[in-house]
């Protein structure tokens, strides 16, 4: 039986990247089966520290405008924007450690609209792609808008048996460009 399909050259070239990424797959015993690849992002959460054991410790100053303060670069903050205030607290508290919760709980109190936040960071899928190298693309393309830790995973998904051979003859299919599939 032969099977005649009119496509354009567009998806020919399509098929075509798709059949080069999956013998890719097979030449470096990944699998064998069609995979799809997912960007994963990072992305911060805040959570709650009696639950997560990850959880890192930022300030937040909505008057200054400034958010995500980690407790090593709060002492600077504080100088810098509330000097005064930041005085006369180490003069009240000449024993004040950093290192101590109880202590940076009572300094907050001298700036109330200064609030404490737990931070975790969330792996986060975004987006799937049919084929690594576009996935690379992207990933490579639109990097600011990403974690540094961003990253492609490989994935294998669920078909219907029957999609899978399917998809499995559209790899195999002989193409040839100007000619029809």
């Amino acid at each position: 039986m032969r099977l005649t399909i009119d496509v354009t050259d567009e998806q020919l070239e399509h098929l075509k990247a798709l059949q080069e990424d999956f013998a890719y797959q097979t030449a470096h015993d990944q699998a064998e089966y069609p995979n799809i690849y997912v960007l994963v992002d990072f992305k911060t959460v805040v959570v709650d520290p009696d639950y997560e054991s990850d959880a890192v410790v930022h300030f937040c100053d909505p008057k200054a405008d400034t958010y995500d303060i980690p407790l090593e670069d709060l002492p600077t903050h504080l100088e810098d924007c509330y000097p005064e205030t930041l005085a006369a607290f180490r003069a009240e508290h000449p024993d004040f450690d950093w290192d101590s919760d109880d202590d940076v709980n009572e300094l907050l109190g001298a700036f109330p609209h200064i609030y404490k936040i737990h931070n975790a960071l969330r792996k986060v899928d975004v987006q799937t792609f049919l084929t690594r190298k576009s996935a690379e693309a992207h990933l490579t393309a639109n990097r600011y808008h990403y974690h540094e830790k961003a990253f492609i995973d490989r994935r294998k998904v669920w078909r219907d048996p029957v999609m899978q051979s399917l998809i499995l003859m559209l790899y195999h299919l002989p193409l040839e460009a100007g000619a029809s599939a």
